[in-house]
């Protein structure tokens, strides 16, 4: 069985993070360590070690440095073992996740680039579930990958490789998991289990990076314009775009020189009707 660490940023989620632990310690794997990274506005160290002291292998460490994609980078740095993951503070992984992924990189180690398994949505503490459409199972090309993540941010990898690959690109305000795949990906195709075991915590009225998708699929967009070609380009633009509730009349103008007149007209006017 492979050597694992597992790491979870939390900011500000002292009701959630004990929950995240748990669903760690109880896939039951012989080799594992757990750093949490605490990227709270305020220190929050020392809760976490009260909240956290009764659980072996687990290292508490404080991120000033703040931002996920720091968290994250900072976490894998503090790591010991051959290969990381990531969980976020208030999903969870199901029982049996990492030991069904790691029996399957032990027979496949040197054929792919990162590992996964599949994702649902809970919410309300599983008062709903909800899958998600459109999920690819088995090998990950590049292409699979280029106009939505089909990879969640759980994905594991060899400690080393998400070192040389620069880890998660702290330019990104969110979607920082979908510009890293994308360069793994360049590196070589990925793998994906059949079978949904990443918890997705959707509850409405907490802040979530997600929130902050629209300037990230523009940066997104201008990134790897020259690599996906501008349909590619045009289609993230207006996408992004289309996560504001309301567009500004300088959107309107931008959107114009990117997707043209007929499209940007269409866009504003059911923007702000």
């Amino acid at each position: 069985m492979i050597s694992i660490s597992v790491i979870i940023p939390t900011c500000n989620r002292l009701d959630t993070i004990r929950a995240a632990v748990d669903s760690v310690v109880d896939q039951r794997l012989n080799d594992l360590e757990i750093i949490v990274v605490d990227d709270s506005t305020k220190d929050s160290t020392k809760e976490l070690n009260a909240l956290l002291k009764d659980y072996n292998n687990i290292k508490i460490v404080r991120n000033e440095n703040h931002s996920p994609a720091n968290a994250r980078n900072y976490g894998v740095f503090q790591a010991t073992k051959d290969y990381v993951t990531f969980l976020d503070d208030d999903d969870i992984y199901l029982r049996g996740r990492l030991n069904n992924i790691g029996k399957f990189i032990v027979e496949n180690e040197n054929k792919f680039s990162f590992f996964s398994s599949g994702r649902f949505k809970e919410y309300n503490d599983f008062e709903e579930i909800k899958t998600l459409n459109n999920q690819k199972f088995g090998v990950i090309k590049l292409t699979d990958n280029i106009y939505t993540n089909n990879i969640d941010i759980g994905f594991v990898m060899k400690r080393e490789l998400f070192i040389s690959l620069g880890g998660f690109s702290t330019d990104f305000p969110s979607l920082e998991d979908w510009d890293f795949i994308i360069r793994a990906l360049k590196v070589g195709d990925g793998y994906k289990l059949s079978r949904l075991d990443y918890a997705v915590n959707s509850t409405t009225g907490r802040t979530r990076v997600s929130d902050k998708q629209v300037a990230s699929r523009m940066l997104l967009a201008e990134k790897y314009r020259d690599d996906f070609g501008d349909k590619w380009y045009f289609k993230m633009f207006y996408e992004g775009l289309s996560f504001k509730k309301e567009m500004r009349l300088a959107d309107f103008f931008k959107c114009l020189r990117v997707i043209g007149l007929v499209s940007s007209l269409k866009y504003y006017i059911k923007s702000v009707v």
